[in-house]
């Protein structure tokens, strides 16, 4: 309660009997934090800048706003976000802050999605060609699961494994209200899927969260990825016969396959399905205010809040996949009215289960087509006390936090944006304000434990909360950091290196917390995103160091080596961790790999190399560029001595005759005319030179061997390379 101030003694100590003492110099209230009072320093700091700009003083009246500067024209803007496919030669988009922009095309981290084969001609077609759809199916390196079934206690844990560490960051399920309807639902013998479709619960929900929740069991790989794609399988069977009735049930269960083929790697799958639940959430009118149809009892209040957090689920994830793939969202708050909704007491009080240790089982290996596969023994429990969740509150500032992440993402990262505009560092210094206030108003149960008691479980939603704020700092500062050089890091535009630097530093505390419990196998997507992006910020600072043998590169390259081998951790589970350990490797090794030492110059071209001339002019361009020269093919009526061709280890018979009728040549070939001619830049050979000894072809072999089906008709040689003159000489 507040003191109401009454004197000489408020009505609190009044009821407690307590000596009343105010002393108004006094403030127990929490200290605003350093960072919130230089974030508004610096907005007032912009601010003022942009009257003097406009030639007002600070409060002489309002500035006009300064019209956007473009730095790209209409025909450039956006072309930086798109690469083409090694595979289908189509463009795909990947803006700036998408992890995909940096993987290497026809790389072996790109989505193990089915792929189009080889061009009949073994060569790869050209850019904006048809390409032939000779799709190959995916490696299927175990047999596939048509009917996977759980028995009950370990359908139990994976369920647990998923609300406890999948479901509470986006809030994709409610928890009692699935389980609620799923017990009242009839069972259906021989399996664990329910036949009903409620709000809440349907078979294609069900089993996208198995599928999504095995992935979390300590099993070998191999089980864990052919149960996921077994329950993913079902779901998909599923979709066509919900998804014309659909519920809230089915949009969730849609979103969530669109996650679960994100991280198994697969992610323009995985933003095709999650396409598909927004335009669900379109077709129920989710985004729609209902307090009408709840004043006129066609719907109840429960209904009306579960249509709300559903909305903002979606919103959430639409900002995720956002920012994953580095493309524009697909849900603005500004076309919707729905409020932020409050935290359920109830939801709340729901415990969190902490997995400190995770026993490894070696010795499992189901059957597949087994009607119940026993996984009890091989699956690690919780072994410390459970805490309260504090689902709902997270939630609750999950959407908060989202909601300043739309406006980064439509400010920092659209196509026009130009880093120098005095427009957008006004928008930044606010956005800036903003995260600083979120951080500063967040609830004590959501704050992280001080150094002292660092010890202290804290819930892996809430580390990823801190997470993704971290990621949103990053995101908002780090054009300005990736565009400054060393000399000029100090003088940065709003402190962003300053603020970059914090924030991957700050990830990095988190990144230890969760590795202590419960793992960073237990991660969520988004946190292998965030690891990826704090991996570039320390590269970034690493790279403006003066020197290598710095204090601070070395921490720095160590940091990013911390963030590679946290996400091959978080790749035991989720195989989008592990593309993303590959690209920030690759990275680093380009950024500070040794020079690779310079080739050594080919090697001079041997003047008496063997060559197939008669096989070059089969090819139809080289034949066209002698023609060109003025040669002219021979013919198999022509005059000419038929000759004798150098074999083995004899020489070849100089010729004679042929070149007596040529002005000038006095019967010798001058070879330096026929040069360019030679595939490697040699000369051929001339035969009345050439050693007994000496072996292969030469152009002599060639051109008088003689033969209707050869290129060279016997006694049409002598007409190479100058052409026929009525056939009675040869004429220059």
């Amino acid at each position: 309660m507040k003191c109401d101030g009454a004197q000489p003694s408020c009505a609190i100590c009044k009821v407690y009997k307590e000596e009343c003492v105010y002393n108004p110099e006094a403030d127990g209230r929490r200290s605003t934090p350093k960072a919130y009072v230089a974030a508004l320093e610096e907005r007032v700091r912009v601010l003022e800048g942009m009257l003097k700009n406009a030639g007002l003083e600070a409060g002489a009246g309002e500035a006009k706003p300064e019209p956007p500067e473009n730095e790209t024209t209409p025909e450039t803007a956006g072309l930086d976000r798109l690469k083409i496919d090694e595979t289908t030669g189509e463009l795909f988009e990947y803006g700036p802050t998408s992890l995909f922009k940096h993987v290497p095309e026809g790389s072996d981290d790109a989505s193990p999605a089915a792929t189009l084969g080889p061009s009949p001609m073994g060569a790869p077609p050209a850019v904006g060609a048809e390409r032939p759809a000779l799709l190959r199916p995916r490696e299927v390196m175990i047999a596939e699961l048509n009917c996977p079934e759980l028995d009950d206690t370990t359908h139990e844990k994976v369920l647990r494994l998923f609300f406890d560490y999948f479901n509470p960051q986006s809030f994709w399920v409610d928890e009692r209200k699935f389980r609620r309807d799923m017990a009242s639902s009839p069972v259906v013998d021989g399996t664990i899927i329910r036949a009903r479709r409620t709000a809440h619960y349907s078979p294609l929900l069900h089993n996208v969260i198995l599928a999504l929740g095995v992935a979390f069991l300590e099993i070998p790989v191999e089980v864990r990825e052919q149960l996921g794609i077994a329950f993913s399988k079902r779901a998909k069977d599923l979709l066509e016969e919900e998804a014309e009735t659909a519920m809230l049930s089915t949009v969730s269960g849609v979103l969530l396959l669109g996650s679960y083929h994100a991280s198994v790697a697969r992610h323009n799958l995985g933003f095709m399905y999650s396409g598909i639940g927004l335009r669900l959430v379109q077709a129920l009118g989710l985004g729609t205010n209902c307090n009408y149809w709840v004043t006129n009892g066609a719907i109840s209040e429960e209904t009306k809040q579960s249509r709300y957090n559903m909305w903002y689920c979606a919103y959430i994830l639409d900002k995720c996949w956002s920012t994953y793939v580095g493309r524009s969202a697909a849900l603005p708050l500004a076309q919707h009215d729905i409020p932020v909704p409050t935290p359920d007491a109830e939801e709340d009080e729901l415990i969190w289960h902490p997995i400190i240790h995770t026993p490894r089982s070696e010795t499992f290996d189901p059957k597949v087509g087994q009607a119940a596969i026993e996984l009890s023994d091989a699956i690690a429990t919780a072994n410390a006390e459970p805490v309260k969740g504090w689902r709902s509150t997270t939630f609750v500032w999950m959407i908060k936090l989202s909601i300043v992440a739309e406006r980064v993402l439509s400010t920092v990262y659209s196509i026009n944006f130009n880093i120098r505009s005095s427009n957008v560092r006004h928008v930044v210094s606010e956005l800036d304000v903003l995260l600083e206030k979120w951080l500063d108003s967040i609830p004590d149960e959501l704050r992280l434990p001080t150094a002292g008691r660092s010890e202290r479980v804290v819930p892996g939603h809430i580390l990823s909360l801190h997470a993704f704020h971290c990621f949103i700092l990053i995101l908002l500062h780090r054009p300005w950091f990736a565009n400054c050089s060393p000399t000029t890091l100090d003088a940065g535009p709003d402190g962003s290196v300053a603020k970059c630097e914090r924030a991957a530093a700050k990830f990095m505390t988190i990144l230890q917390m969760w590795r202590r419990c419960p793992g960073l196998r237990y991660s969520p997507v988004t946190l292998g995103q965030v690891a990826f992006s704090a991996g570039t910020v320390h590269l970034l600072s690493a790279s403006h160091c003066a020197s290598k043998q710095s204090r601070k590169f070395k921490a720095c390259v160590e940091h990013v080596q911390t963030c590679i081998t946290a996400l091959r951790e978080m790749g035991e589970t989720l195989k989008c961790a592990a593309v993303s350990a590959n690209t920030l490797q690759k990275l680093l090794d380009e950024s500070y790999a040794p020079a690779p030492p310079k080739p050594a110059p080919p090697p001079a071209p041997t003047p008496n190399a063997g060559f197939d001339i008669a096989a070059m002019l089969q090819n139809p361009m080289f034949a066209e560029q002698l023609k060109s020269l003025g040669w002219a093919p021979p013919t198999a009526g022509g005059a000419g001595p038929a000759l004798s061709t150098g074999t083995g280890g004899s020489a070849a018979s100089t010729p004679s005759g042929p070149m007596n009728g040529v002005p000038g040549t006095n019967g010798a070939i001058d070879w330096s005319l026929f040069g360019h001619l030679h595939p490697l830049g040699g000369m051929p050979m001339n035969p009345a030179n050439q050693g007994a000894g000496e072996q292969g072809q030469n152009i002599y072999d060639v051109l008088y061997a003689g033969g209707s089906e050869t290129a060279f008709p016997a006694g049409n040689a002598w007409q190479w390379p100058f052409g026929a003159s009525d056939g009675a000489g040869v004429g220059l």
